[in-house]
């Protein structure tokens, strides 16, 4: 094991978290959750970070039928939809 010659502290995030991230996607559950494809490893990560979601989408539908390289955005880190 290394000696660090001084306690090691918690790192400081350089930006700090957006207060609010707005991403489109083609639907939605009633539940909330998003289906999103494409470049969406951005987006999840913006509105994974952000405190506030919203998500515009084309339609709300009771069943995702995700095709593959899909992406899920689950309900708890949506705060709005908008049709």
């Amino acid at each position: 094991m290394p000696v660090w010659p001084r306690p090691m502290r918690r790192a400081h995030r350089i930006f700090p978290s957006a207060s609010c991230a707005a991403t489109p996607g083609p639907t939605c559950r009633s539940k909330g959750n998003v289906l999103t494809w494409g470049v969406a490893g951005a987006q999840k990560e913006a509105v994974m970070g952000a405190r506030n979601s919203i998500v515009t989408v084309e339609e709300i539908v009771e069943d995702l039928n995700a095709p593959p390289n899909s992406v899920i955005l689950p309900g708890w880190v949506v705060s709005a939809v908008c049709k």
